[in-house]
């Protein structure tokens, strides 16, 4: 949920592309579905079903890719 808060307009960030400030409401539209996932991770993982831990995990991992895909700067 907070993953906005630490890009601000105009902060310095070694590895996020420019265009993260571009179209920031599809950055937080990201952060909000990586947050989305993690909670939902947390709340398997509390149930003790392996099978819907891995699903959950492999959410997790798919948005912070997604993320990553848009807006971290590629060398």
């Amino acid at each position: 949920d907070e993953m906005p808060d630490y890009f601000p307009k105009g902060s310095p960030s070694m590895g996020a592309d420019k265009a993260l400030w571009d179209d920031f409401s599809d950055f937080t539209n990201k952060a909000k579905a990586n947050a989305s996932a993690a909670r939902a991770l947390n709340a398997a993982a509390r149930g003790g079903d392996k099978a819907a831990v891995g699903k959950a995990a492999k959410r997790v991992g798919g948005t912070c890719k997604s993320c990553h895909d848009s807006y971290r700067i590629k060398h």
